[in-house]
């Protein structure tokens, strides 16, 4: 596993002073494992009075073949923190530690006796949240341990592999169903009671031992629509609340939505929405469509993703109602039966046409039919819903320079260029990477004529370090004060959302900096 951030002491970035434990859901993942071991967590960070910072997992537990291993406190000090995008404060280091024995002495704590460990940290503190990614290699026990903490970057329980009972009842009537942890059906519907339950007494969400091809899960989602006499009720699930106020399907008063302000909860005790934080590219999932009696004018199945900034939201809005709220759009509503064959659909998010709001929670949504009360009595499985995230660095270039970059196998990359008699300012440097990539660079104190960068996948799952070094140029003068770290040029954006690796004279352009504001300039 490649040392992460160790370089950060040259470069200390002072935050608000803070001190706080944060307790959310921790994925483990063991020896590349693509199914984590989800389990309940603490991480607490505390600022030491030389600026940097103490992140600890604290209590530290794996569970093997239904065997439980107490692992102990993983802490990390001299943590660094850094100004990132969208509201968000980057938090990062890298080191080897000895993990030491949690708070319960009761339990026989193995930390202490594996030695030292490596251990790479990049978080976001974001929203009075911490999202983190923590790598942590034993080497004395040839196991490399990812663990994710926290949520608003990814979909909760987005492989459908776990479920919790809902209900709906009238006048001593109850019909129950599984509903997708995370996820929300007509069983929990808001709207007119009534009518809540007459779309909900026929369960339309199943759990389902058929999986996706790969697959590591156990489970999917099986969605089906019902067939009420009047219309269809199209099978349907959100990460948001579905309201039910109309008995004509396509009213606008029937309707998937979000707040976060909304207080009530699932039967789980969840609430009906879900964070996101992330800028994803786009959202990847596999499905498996049959419709009961092909309909030659409503045969598609449908999902979307909407990343709004937490305010009230629904879907379908209506004559462009709440745009304001979006910063993304992810939509397809032209999923083929494709012989009912598995099949695996990616749809790009559209930030070029919206882009209005910084993103907070989204709002996404599967449907057998992408009409309302459309289609037949329809099946539609669904597995693996993911977001994508980007990360790629291809090029660097100085004062006009330009060079291609080539990795090693660390995805390590170093690059020289001749500043001899040059200014040299941050802005000199510019890269070519993924559109939402964030892009960190701190000038070494060892050596005042080099900077070393990290390009992170805006999820922080991947990373790539390039080490510049300007021959002749003294950067002590240019240094990023305190507070302060190099970051990528503006992407550049033609007026239909395309980037663009130059601008031609008399065009005009929209230029995005790294923090996410925008300004139009003519070239």
């Amino acid at each position: 596993m490649k040392r992460l951030f160790t370089f950060l002491a040259a470069s200390v970035m002072a935050a608000a002073a803070m001190a706080a434990d944060y307790t959310d859901s921790l994925a483990i993942y063991i020896n590349g494992a693509t199914t984590p071991v989800t389990t309940p967590a603490t991480i607490s960070v505390n600022q030491a009075s030389n600026g940097t910072y103490t992140f600890t997992l604290k209590n530290f537990t794996l569970s093997m073949g239904g065997q439980t291993m107490y692992i102990g406190n993983v802490q990390l000090d001299n943590v660094y923190s850094f100004n990132g995008t969208n509201g968000r404060t980057i938090l990062a280091g890298g080191k080897d530690v000895v993990i030491q024995s949690g708070d319960d002495a009761s339990k026989q704590w193995i930390g202490p006796m594996m030695g030292e460990v490596e251990v790479a940290l990049r978080s976001y503190l974001v929203d009075n949240r911490i999202y983190a990614y923590m790598d942590i290699e034993v080497e004395s026990m040839n196991m490399d341990i990812r663990c994710v903490f926290g949520r608003g970057f990814s979909l909760i329980n987005g492989g459908f592999e776990t479920y919790h009972k809902a209900s709906v009842s009238m006048e001593g009537n109850t019909a129950t169903s599984d509903e997708p942890d995370g996820w929300h059906s007509f069983m929990s519907a808001s709207g007119d009671p009534t009518l809540v339950y007459l779309a909900g007494y026929n369960p339309h969400t199943f759990i389902s031992n058929l999986v996706r091809p790969g697959s590591n899960g156990k489970h999917s989602l099986m969605l089906t629509s019902v067939d009420m006499w009047i219309a269809i009720a199209n099978g349907t699930v959100t990460t948001g609340r579905i309201n039910t106020g109309s008995m004509t399907a396509a009213d606008l008063a029937n309707h998937a939505w979000l707040s976060l302000d909304s207080t009530g909860t699932d039967a789980k005790g969840d609430p009906f929405y879900q964070y996101m934080n992330g800028r994803p590219d786009s959202l990847a999932l596999w499905v498996k469509f049959k419709q009961g009696t092909p309909n030659a004018d409503h045969p598609y199945a449908t999902v979307s993703a909407i990343i709004t900034d937490g305010t009230y939201y629904q879907d379908p809005k209506g004559d462009d109602l709440y745009n304001d709220n979006v910063m993304a759009v992810a939509r397809n509503n032209r999923i083929e039966s494709n012989n009912n064959e598995w099949q695996r659909i990616s749809i790009p998010f559209d930030y070029a046409s919206y882009d209005n709001a910084t993103g907070r929670a989204i709002l996404a949504t599967i449907s057998t039919n992408a009409d309302p009360g459309a289609g037949s009595t329809d099946t539609l499985y669904v597995d693996d819903a993911e977001l994508i995230y980007n990360n790629y660095a291809k090029s660097i270039s100085f004062n006009g320079e330009k060079r291609d970059l080539v990795f090693d196998e660390d995805n390590d990359c170093e690059v020289t260029f001749n500043a001899q008699g040059k200014k040299v300012l941050p802005g000199d440097i510019q890269f070519e990477t993924a559109p939402h990539s964030v892009v960190i660079g701190i000038v070494d104190d060892e050596d005042p004529s080099c900077i070393d960068y990290v390009v992170l996948s805006d999820d922080l799952s991947s990373y790539y370090t390039i080490e510049v070094t300007l021959t002749g140029a003294d950067l002590t003068a240019v240094k990023p004060v305190k507070g302060t770290s190099f970051v990528a040029a503006p992407a550049v954006y033609n007026l239909s959302g395309q980037r663009v690796s130059s601008m031609q004279e008399g065009q005009v352009y929209i230029l995005r900096n790294a923090d996410g504001t925008t300004k139009k300039i003519l070239k």
